[in-house]
């Protein structure tokens, strides 16, 4: 038996007998198990770590000096060397094994990527401005700190103003009213804006225009406001949009820029409204005053003065005191003296076409009054021109440029007619020095005036009328005046030629508080009425 094993081993002795005689049997401990140590079970990309592997005995006792050879399962996701250095590779799974003598065993790894930051953010918008109820998509672009975009990070966004734009969490904008917003991405404590204007949402555009009244008859002299409505397809009322009014006929009736249209002569217009390129129409029917429609009126209830044309604040003023108003609550008060002034005046600029005017009033003079004043005047002027007619004291009418019928009185005592006509027309005549100034009657010595005439009662109310008609003609002198004080006839002026009508008509009612005083003094003047023609035919 002994000699068997000497015949197979014998290689192995030859060897060792060509040195020194040794033990003839190996005798080191089977290698029955291999431990694998990792310092972590996840390694990043780029990363290394060292895994230790030992060869151990049956009974688990390490076994020194046993090689160890490594493999990993995919070096495409982590390599291993022979002295067990792993090197991350890729994100992913990878099984690394170690074998001695012929004993294996394999460990788990895993392999990510490794951290990166963000390092900016950028926010862009798909629009800059919107109008209200539009939206647009919002989008943000991540970056590391070398200028790498980043994926896959979660974003949150944000409205500065919410009212006016509001942001959904994948980043939509939806603009709910005009204003603006800086609209934000943040990711991973850094941010990035856009800006974002919204506009209002364009309003709808005008479909349709009615105007009322609808085909409104005018007199001669008389007004009428016009309104119109706009509306869109839908029917909806459409307001704040600026409305442009003509007429086709203005030598018959003109209209002003707020609608309201004056009638100036027999005939017909068409008024349009427009706006938005739509335009909506009314048809006027102008005819000839019939005589005792209001041409214009002030009973000062409204509280100030803003019917006249021209007033003055200073010596003007609405007095509320229904005590002691003619009729209703309020009265206006004219005050003369103060910086040894007159009263000063109202001008009421009348539209063209006037050949006759009616105007009635109540006065009160105070206690104190004391001197002489203008009470109203009927002025004529160049057609459509009615400021040319203020001012001409001194300037003999020429018959194309002026005339007037103005009312005066005074409190000197003893004058037989206290009340006088005052005109200026064209035939009348010229000083010494060539000017001319308003005269009481057609000559020095006719005084077309009728007595007693009373001089009138301070501290009360009266009646004061005045009516003056053009003459018919260039040529013809048929014009009038007349006046009444508390009802009476007191002056009756006729045979007057105050222009030419084809030149001059009545256009300027003059209430007159001429007369400088030093004495604090007053006139009240409540309930006036301006009509084309006295208002009972009965009384010429």
């Amino acid at each position: 038996m002994r000699a068997f094993i000497l015949a197979v081993t014998g290689l192995a002795i030859v060897a060792a007998c060509s040195s020194v005689a040794t033990t003839a049997i190996d005798t080191k401990t089977p290698v029955a198990s291999v431990s694998i140590t990792l310092p972590s079970s996840s390694l990043l990309v780029g990363q290394t770590q060292r895994a230790i592997g030992t060869a151990r005995d049956a009974n688990g006792a390490a076994l020194a000096d046993r090689p160890i050879k490594w493999q990993s399962s995919s070096v495409l996701i982590a390599s291993i060397d022979d002295s067990g250095l792993i090197l991350g590779v890729a994100p992913g799974d990878v099984v690394l094994q170690a074998t001695s003598e012929g004993v294996s065993a394999g460990v788990s790894m895993a392999v990510t990527a490794a951290v990166v930051h963000v390092a900016a953010v950028s926010v862009a918008l798909a629009a800059s401005s919107l109008i209200a109820g539009d939206s647009t998509q919002a989008s943000a672009t991540l970056r590391d700190g070398n200028g790498a975009v980043l994926s896959g990070r979660a974003v949150t966004w944000q409205s500065s103003n919410t009212a006016v734009a509001t942001a959904s969490s994948s980043g939509m904008i939806h603009a709910l009213a005009a204003g603006s917003v800086t609209i934000t991405a943040s990711s991973e404590g850094q941010s990035g804006t856009a800006a974002l204007t919204i506009a209002s949402q364009p309003p709808p555009p005008v479909a349709s225009i009615t105007v009322s009244p609808a085909a409104p008859a005018l007199e001669v002299g008389t007004t009428v406001q016009l309104s119109a409505v706009l509306r869109d397809a839908n029917g909806n009322v459409l307001t704040g949009r600026p409305v442009a009014w003509s007429s086709t006929n203005t030598s018959a009736a003109t209209v002003s820029s707020s609608g309201l249209v004056a009638a100036l002569a027999a005939g017909s217009a068409t008024i349009a409204a427009t706006s938005g390129g739509v335009n909506g129409t009314t048809n006027v029917t102008v005819t000839a005053p019939s005589g005792t429609a209001p041409i214009f009126s002030d009973d000062f209830e409204s509280g100030s003065l803003t019917k006249w044309n021209e007033s003055n604040s200073t010596t003007q003023t609405v007095v509320n005191d229904a005590a002691s108003a003619h009729s209703g609550a309020r009265f206006m008060r004219m005050t003369y003296g103060l910086n040894g002034g007159d009263g000063g005046w109202l001008n009421k600029y009348l539209t063209p076409g006037f050949s006759q005017l009616y105007v009635r009033y109540y006065a009160r003079f105070s206690t104190n009054f004391v001197g002489g004043t203008k009470l109203v005047a009927l002025r004529g002027a160049p057609i459509g021109q009615p400021t040319l007619g203020l001012g001409r004291a001194g300037i003999c009418p020429n018959g194309r440029d002026s005339f007037t019928a103005d009312l005066v009185t005074q409190f000197a005592g003893g004058d037989q007619y206290p009340t006088k006509m005052y005109a200026y027309w064209q035939d009348m005549w010229a000083d010494s020095n060539g000017q001319c100034w308003g005269r009481y009657g057609p000559t020095p010595t006719t005084w077309p005036y009728f007595t007693p005439m009373p001089e009138m009662t301070k501290g009360v109310w009266h009646k004061i009328e005045l009516t003056a008609k053009a003459n018919s003609s260039a040529t013809t002198a048929d014009g009038v005046i007349r006046f009444w004080i508390d009802g009476v006839k007191y002056g009756e002026w006729t045979g007057i030629r105050f222009g030419d009508p084809n030149y001059v008509d009545f256009e300027v009612l003059t209430i007159s508080g001429s007369g400088n005083t030093t004495q604090i003094q007053y006139i009240d003047i409540d309930d006036l009425i301006l009509t084309a023609q006295f208002p009972s035919q009965s009384q010429p």
